[in-house]
């Protein structure tokens, strides 16, 4: 974010954990204030780190998932390529009907009417859709041709 952004390093972990807890992801929270970016290339830089090779082949919980006759669909903030590694490294990438994802959601950006800054100059922001937002729920049952009166979600976000 600072090298980016240009965002100040010591403001980089509060301003984060603030637009996480307000927007749902930082990412989200970004955007909401008008900061402009390619939003692959920060997927890309955000899960570039990321320990893939500490996941496992968990075969209980893919033995379990496939005795299960119900949809099985994941639903995550994340990319679709991030969900693609973590499901294949956990060897359950046959286990779900599909995924709805950040592109799945986000295909078509949504310009919000435009905001101000402190210093009174006029910002455009787009509008990213994700969990926990009640809309992004709805979105993702319309997708995923669900019935919200028949349907169990499961959300496990840290």
């Amino acid at each position: 974010m600072s090298t980016y952004l240009n965002i100040e390093e010591s403001q980089i972990p509060d301003m984060c954990l603030d637009l996480y807890r307000e927007y749902g992801t930082t990412m989200a929270g970004l955007k909401a204030l008008g900061y402009e970016f390619d939003n692959d290339k920060y997927h890309d830089f955000v899960h570039g780190t990321l320990p893939y090779n500490a996941l496992k082949p968990d075969l209980v919980l893919r033995n379990l998932l496939l005795s299960m006759p119900q949809r099985k669909i994941i639903f995550t903030n994340a990319d679709r390529a991030h969900a693609a590694r973590v499901l294949s490294r956990m060897c359950l990438e046959d286990c779900f009907e599909g995924v709805i994802c950040f592109e799945t959601l986000n295909n078509h950006p949504v310009r919000e009417p435009e905001n101000t800054d402190d210093a009174g100059n006029m910002i455009n922001c787009t509008r990213i859709i994700c969990k926990p937002a009640l809309d992004s729920f709805q979105a993702a049952m319309v997708v995923a041709n669900i019935d919200p009166n028949k349907t169990v979600i499961s959300s496990l976000d840290s």
